[in-house]
């Protein structure tokens, strides 16, 4: 994204009954318009008492035409009250997006509905509806909802083209900006092919259309239309100092936006093709002269390690050794990072594609690379933070081996939470993340209305995570895939401690890692450890208690031998 711009988004919201035509921006004023509902296909009559021109007509026509697929997107988020531990609802954004199919699909901005925990979509007919996240693609800041809603009330927008667009012709933006909702900007597209970054993951994303219609906060996910009604664009991002509409906003073409909708209705995720590999800035590159893409790590069992690229490395003397440098993919050249992920953005995971790499600056080769299938964004089996490093374990599983900020929920973790309140059908649990889980009333064996659980608040759980969604607040369960208890539920006595989620995992492994196996040997405790790095113990000795912990918590960087040897060391000093 460029320097100073600003996704949008915003609070609050207003009405306006009549319209009329003020500098390029439709706003309340005393006119008469006059439409009869026939149809998907209305037909308009519009009085025009004021004589107005051509053009105006055809703007008003416009407005009232699109003004049906519109709706309006308000984020609400659970937080919990500082002093009195209260959890609530609160609303802590809102957008734009807009009437996809007749059966109910919504197309936004991925930032419109980031960790929301309830999303409610507002018709034009002000009639609300709570909707469900479809699926969402976070590199191109694109998402579908859906909605139940009856489909008469659905107005499906056209949806154009937008290869053949031209810097200079008419558009028109609708969206709410500042909560005003059903707003019209005009403008024209004063540039094509621009690129800007994901709010979400920082990638780039290529050929955006540029206008100077005006795009607040609030107008985020809401359509850019053609000067005949037809979608060419998602209103995504503005270049703003100051955070308001400066003549440069940004729209994800329609071109692109539709690959990604009928990948997310038909699959409810996004699939990209990777290399596999980790690469260095462009900068880096510059630096020696070349153009094209110095590859820094190429995963063994990835696509570019098994086509035999070459890692960047140290030698036994601490001295740099460059790896390859891919200055072509399928025949397109490559000079920098955003060429390569254009060029992959346009291939398909299996594809097999020749790439000229550089081996040491003075000789090249054709390697061929059959493209693999990226990290998975639905969160089965993925976590993906900012810090530590990303390891490959088996076809589509990932996760980080080092400390994490904060723990990333995965469908299948087991987790250690902390009751903190309770609704009628949920309690709320901190489970380290960046919201709030829930766990249902009924989500235990055997649950019933007649034997719901009491908890206090506070109480320790051992839980499963059995959703999870970046969009929404993660769901527990304290039973097993068989809706059996297992060793789920409240943990009662002991004590808990937080570690990092990289030795969580290591205590979790098969076989039974060094630490707890020569504990385990020597003395009687209870252990449950969870992956979002906390660990609890019991014991009939607090001693015993603390020892354990200590022992878990200085295993983290010795080796399993050198953690039998301070085991026995322990044991030698309580005897």
């Amino acid at each position: 994204m460029p320097p100073n711009s600003t996704c949008c988004g915003a609070i609050g919201r207003d009405c306006g009954d009549d319209i009329a035509v003020s500098s390029g921006v439709i706003t309340p004023l005393s006119f008469s318009l006059v439409f009869t509902n026939v149809d998907a296909a209305s037909a308009f009559v519009v009085n025009n008492p004021r004589k107005l021109q051509s053009d105006e007509l055809a703007t008003v026509r416009l407005f009232q035409e699109n003004t049906p697929s519109v709706v309006y997107i308000t984020n609400l988020a659970v937080r919990q009250d500082a002093f009195t531990l209260d959890v609530m609802e609160v609303p802590q954004g809102s957008g734009s997006g807009f009437v996809w199919d007749d059966d109910g699909h919504i197309v936004t901005n991925y930032h419109v509905i980031r960790n929301a925990s309830d999303l409610r979509v507002t018709l034009a007919d002000q009639s609300t509806y709570e909707a469900k996240v479809v699926g969402f693609d976070q590199d191109k800041d694109v998402a579908v909802l859906r909605v139940e809603a009856p489909s008469g009330k659905l107005r499906p927008i056209p949806v154009g083209v937008s290869a053949d667009l031209l810097v200079g012709q008419k558009v028109y933006a609708i969206g709410n900006p500042f909560g005003l909702d059903h707003t019209l900007t005009t403008g024209v597209i004063s540039g094509l092919r621009r690129e800007i970054s994901s709010a979400a993951t920082g990638r780039p994303i290529q050929d955006v259309i540029q206008t100077d219609a005006a795009i607040n906060p609030g107008n985020s996910g809401g359509p850019l239309l053609d000067s005949s009604g037809s979608l060419i664009g998602i209103n995504t991002a503005i270049y703003s100092p100051s955070g308001a509409s400066s003549g440069v906003g940004f729209s994800i073409p329609v071109d692109t936006v539709s690959g990604i909708v009928d990948q997310l209705v038909k699959f409810g995720k996004v699939t990209r093709p990777i290399l596999g590999i980790k690469f260095a800035p462009d900068q880096s590159v510059e630096q020696l002269g070349v153009s094209g893409v110095l590859v820094l790590d190429a995963a063994p069992d990835g696509p570019a390690g098994k086509a035999g690229l070459k890692s960047t490395k140290r030698d036994t003397y601490g001295r740099l050794i460059l790896g390859d440098i891919i200055m072509s993919i399928n025949g397109k050249t490559v000079t920098n990072g955003s060429d390569l992920y254009k060029i992959l953005d346009q291939c398909k995971v299996g594809d097999e594609v020749p790439g000229d790499v550089v081996l040491d600056l003075s000789t090249m080769s054709n390697q061929t690379i059959k493209l693999g299938e990226g990290l998975r964004q639905d969160c089965d089996a993925i976590s993906v933070v900012k810090t530590g490093t990303l390891r490959f374990s088996k076809p589509n599983k990932y996760w980080v081996e080092n400390s994490q900020k904060r723990y990333v929920p995965s469908v299948g973790d087991t987790v250690i939470g902390i009751m903190v309140d309770s609704r009628a059908d949920n309690f709320f649990i901190d489970i380290k993340g960046s919201t709030l889980a829930f766990l249902p009333v009924l989500a235990f064996e055997g649950g019933t209305r007649r034997n719901i659980p009491k908890f206090e608040v506070g109480t320790l759980l051992y839980a499963r995570v059995v959703k999870a969604n970046a969009a929404m607040n993660p769901e527990l369960s304290c039973t097993d895939a068989n809706g059996k208890a297992a060793e789920f539920g409240p943990l009662k006595d002991g004590y808990t401690f937080e570690t990092s989620t990289g030795l969580s995992r290591i205590l979790l492994s098969s076989p039974t890692c060094p630490i707890l196996e020569a504990l385990g040997k020597k003395l009687s405790f209870e252990i449950a450890v969870g992956l979002n790095g906390r660990v609890w113990v019991n014991a009939e000795s607090p001693s015993t208690v603390i020892l354990v912990s200590n022992a878990i918590m200085t295993s983290e960087s010795l080796s399993g031998a050198q953690q039998r040897i301070m085991v026995e060391k322990l044991m030698q000093r309580i005897q």
